[in-house]
């Protein structure tokens, strides 16, 4: 037997609850469900205004129990434990995109309040539906599409837009790059389950291709867009923004680049889940956001990902020289490319020095002489830090194509030796590396 309970987010923390705890405790002292609710019926939890939609399926693994038992309920805003019933154990048995009010209407769902109902004909197999295709994810294609809240009342649109980028920020926590923590660390931030699962997906799920609808409020969609780079974070406040009277606030570090095909206001009659990003599962409403910009399938790109290239240099063609290359290795060290040397090294090439702050993505081949294909190639950086970064820019330090370090004959012992530096010293090279390192050799090496 399949059921619906409803709950209000307003009294009760369901969505820390569910997680939190091994069973949560619920009445069934309702005329529908008295002495009806039995173990191994599965049980969805409605959340009425503002939400109004199913986000979780649970499991009954007790029924018509004379007391509530569990004693950390009250942490949450539930009844006490030794409360007279009867009672449900309800435990957690998936969680997934959410399905509104209306959609269930549509499906069988009749209309009024809903405190506790049985689930079954049309609306069962509706629901079955929807869930299996959430935990499974649709087929219908091997991107991935999403719903994104450009900030509250979509204030952050136009700098989207502007700087091809998508972006999110918790202003109440410092988190730092979320591509170096696992799950667990980002579970660490004490924010809602809801909210630390937008900043994993965001910063780990969301991929090259993936397609992107921006949403504002609950039934306005306002464009879409293909996702172009990996997530990187950006340690600069240059979108910091806070407006006491609309409340607008966080720099908004975390972010990929995205490419925005269409700008315009399209009103649905779904309703959105409220939180900041939501993973689209079903096929049916994929197409419906897709056919209301016009699209009947999925679009691609072709881009050959120089996005990267055109965001590290956007503003710089006024500048020359030395200033051109101090904000291009300003930028570079935000980048993906630096984070992918941090995947690829873990630390300093030379000396091991493994914090974040003192780490400097490196190319091999500079910049200013890279094609595009060369400057995000991951085979022409290393992770340096800044004393070896400035000795081998400085062309002070290079490397023969069995990694082996080579002193320049301008640098004496007494500095070698304050900046750590030894002739046994090596790094590990791949084939791909060597023409960068040759190119170095030749052209900057001061031999």
């Amino acid at each position: 037997m399949d059921w619906i309970f409803s709950y209000n987010t307003k009294y009760y923390d369901l969505h820390e609850a569910i997680h939190e705890l091994e069973y949560i405790d619920w009445s069934t002292t309702n005329t529908v469900t008295r002495g009806k609710v039995k173990v191994g019926d599965r049980v969805y939890l409605y959340s009425v205004k503002p939400e109004m939609m199913v986000n979780y399926r649970c499991k009954v693994i007790a029924a018509d129990k004379p007391y509530s038992t569990n004693e950390r309920e009250v942490e949450f805003g539930g009844t006490p434990a030794g409360t007279p019933g009867p009672w449900a154990a309800l435990q957690l048995e998936c969680e997934f995109e959410g399905i509104s009010y209306e959609d269930m209407r549509k499906h069988g769902l009749k209309p009024g309040v809903i405190v506790q109902r049985r689930v079954e004909g049309e609306l069962q197999e509706y629901l079955e539906k929807m869930v299996d295709h959430s935990l499974k994810g649709s087929n219908t294609t091997a991107k991935n599409c999403w719903l994104l809240s450009a900030g509250e009342d979509s204030y952050m649109w136009d700098v989207f837009k502007k700087d091809g980028i998508a972006a999110i920020d918790w202003h109440s926590v410092q988190t730092g790059d979320l591509g170096l923590l696992d799950e667990d660390q980002v579970d660490e931030f004490g924010l809602a389950r809801s909210d630390t699962r937008c900043l994993w997906e965001f910063s780990h799920e969301i991929k090259p291709g993936d397609i992107i609808f921006v949403k504002k409020g609950v039934h306005q969609l306002i464009g879409i867009g293909i996702v172009r780079s990996q997530y990187y974070y950006a340690d600069s406040d240059e979108y910091f923004k806070y407006d006491l009277n609309t409340r607008h606030s966080g720099n908004y570090r975390h972010r990929i680049n995205v490419k925005w095909l269409k700008s315009e206001s399209v009103i649905l009659e779904t309703t959105f889940p409220r939180k900041t990003l939501t993973r689209i599962n079903d096929p049916d409403k994929i197409c419906d956001y897709l056919q209301a910009f016009g699209y009947d399938h999925i679009p691609e790109d072709t881009d050959d990902g120089s996005i990267e290239v055109e965001t590290i240099e956007k503003g710089t063609d006024d500048l020359t020289g030395e200033e051109r290359e101090t904000v291009v290795k300003a930028r570079v060290n935000q980048s993906v490319f630096k984070r992918r040397l941090v995947e690829k090294y873990g630390g300093c090439c030379l000396c091991g020095i493994n914090d974040q702050r003192l780490l400097v993505a490196s190319h091999i081949k500079p910049w200013s002489k890279s094609d595009p294909h060369e400057k995000v190639d991951i085979n022409n950086g290393l992770l340096l830090c800044p004393n070896h970064d400035k000795l081998f820019d400085s062309g002070l330090i290079s490397f023969d194509d069995t990694g082996r370090l080579l002193i320049s004959s301008q640098l004496d012992e007494s500095n070698m030796r304050a900046v750590n530096l030894t002739d046994n010293m090596r790094i590990d090279v791949n084939d791909d590396m060597k023409t960068y390192l040759e190119y170095h050799r030749n052209n900057i090496f001061l031999g």
